[in-house]
């Protein structure tokens, strides 16, 4: 009788100066740690990348784009509904099931563009590669953006034969066209090679800029000119493939007979 009031006695006098007894400290501690395991386990993952492409272009419905023998930047949006620094990874391959070919890592704050650069070296002719990003916020990660991979196709052959001109007005060899002031008609044609798609020319003007494009692949271009002084002219005139490599730039070089008055258009 007399321990049991000892201890009731000694109890009561350690929750009077505020003292948790063992077990309540212990308690305590436990909710402490189930709190903090909460906190983590309520970390959102972050959003899906978007806004995701590359240059060249490589994200595009259709048929596989084409490559050249050049860099290829890879770039995404990155997001978390709980902010922060995000990790955007990119990852790149040939065929399903082999090693990636390019698997780089970049450092973004959310809502900000992660942008990683692919060596053209990295790149073999003649292969198809397809590629995705996601992001990761230490904790957790997004799905792969996009849900089918961007695929496209090396092309590092530039187009070997420069375009070949013609004009019946303005011939090339050597003797006078028509007289300045007449509008002439130029063809451009692709010299053999059956993958040009577009031909970039002007006249008179070494770096061309005028774009014309055949009705299929290795055809022919039609366009007129109309020479305003006598003496000689040149048109410039360069090929491309669907991948963007160039050929060799071509020099037409006629001349415009003097005496011409007024335009004259031809029939």
């Amino acid at each position: 009788m007399f321990r049991t009031t000892f201890f009731a006695t000694v109890i009561a006098g350690i929750a009077a100066l505020g003292i948790a007894p063992l077990g309540a400290s212990a308690a305590a501690s436990d909710r402490h740690a189930s709190a903090g395991q909460g906190s983590a386990a309520h970390n959102r993952a972050p959003d899906k990348p978007r806004d995701y492409g590359s240059n060249p272009a490589t994200c595009t419905a259709g048929p596989t784009p084409k490559v050249g023998n050049t860099d290829l930047g890879l770039f995404a949006t990155v997001s978390d509904p709980d902010g922060g620094t995000l990790q955007a990874r990119f990852t790149m391959w040939a065929k399903d099931g082999e090693p990636a070919v390019f698997d780089e890592t970049v450092s973004v704050t959310t809502g900000g563009i992660a942008k990683v650069t692919v060596p053209r070296a990295t790149l073999t002719d003649g292969t198809t590669y397809q590629w995705q990003v996601r992001a990761d916020d230490g904790s957790a990660t997004s799905s792969w953006a996009p849900d089918t991979p961007c695929r496209f196709t090396v092309d590092k052959v530039r187009p070997s034969v420069p375009p070949v001109a013609d004009s019946k007005e303005f011939p090339d060899d050597g003797t006078t066209g028509a007289p300045a002031r007449t509008t002439g008609s130029f063809t451009l044609h692709s010299g053999g090679v059956k993958d040009v798609v577009k031909y970039v020319y002007d006249f008179d003007r070494e770096y061309p800029t005028k774009v014309a494009e055949p009705a299929s692949p290795g055809g022919s271009v039609q366009f007129f000119f109309t020479p305003m002084t006598a003496g000689p002219h040149i048109l410039y005139a360069y090929s491309e493939d669907a991948a963007g490599n160039r050929s060799d730039t071509s020099t037409y070089l006629f001349y415009a007979a003097s005496g011409g008055s007024g335009i004259k258009t031809i029939t």
